[in-house]
């Protein structure tokens, strides 16, 4: 049985390389170095939170990866504007990795912004994290989706007013 993705899709009025740097603005930054030196310093769990808190900024997201799409796309046709983001915070994915080692292929999670047409207002599409860590079955995921729902949701209306 084929089975059918939630994605959210908003529309904006706003312009696609305003609407990427204001989302990229919004995001606390991954440092894997920081990360990888509190690993190796073995520091406590408290330490780690106390780290991640400060990384993820207000809203408590991180970029971990942006892969501009459309740069490519547009090599050899007409301009296309998209990008892939990596979105998340290492404290709240370990706890949900110690939940269900499944979720592993689902923490951090995708956004995308993308323009459909050149000169109108850009999109951003992503799948709600309560709806792709509710396909794992396990209730004890339910509260970390609908913490990171709140979370995106919340950088979504601040960028787009809505």
């Amino acid at each position: 049985m084929k089975k059918i993705l939630s994605f959210d899709e908003i529309a904006t009025n706003i312009p696609y390389d305003v609407l990427t740097k204001d989302f990229e603005d919004e995001l606390g930054k991954y440092d894997a170095g920081a990360v990888a030196l509190m690993i190796q310093e073995d520091v406590s769990w408290r330490s780690f939170e106390k780290e991640m808190v400060k990384m993820a900024g207000d809203n408590g997201l991180m970029l971990f990866l942006k892969a501009d799409q459309g740069r490519v796309a547009s090599i050899n046709s007409r301009e296309i504007k998209c990008a892939l983001y990596l979105v998340g915070n290492p404290f709240i994915a370990a706890q949900i990795v110690n939940i269900d080692i499944r979720a592993s292929f689902l923490v951090p999670f995708r956004v995308s912004i993308y323009e459909k047409e050149k000169g109108k207002g850009a999109f951003i599409g992503f799948r709600k994290p309560s709806s792709f860590l509710g396909e794992l079955e396990n209730p004890n995921l339910k509260p970390f989706g609908e913490l990171l729902d709140g979370k995106i949701n919340g950088i979504i209306k601040k960028i787009t007013a809505l």
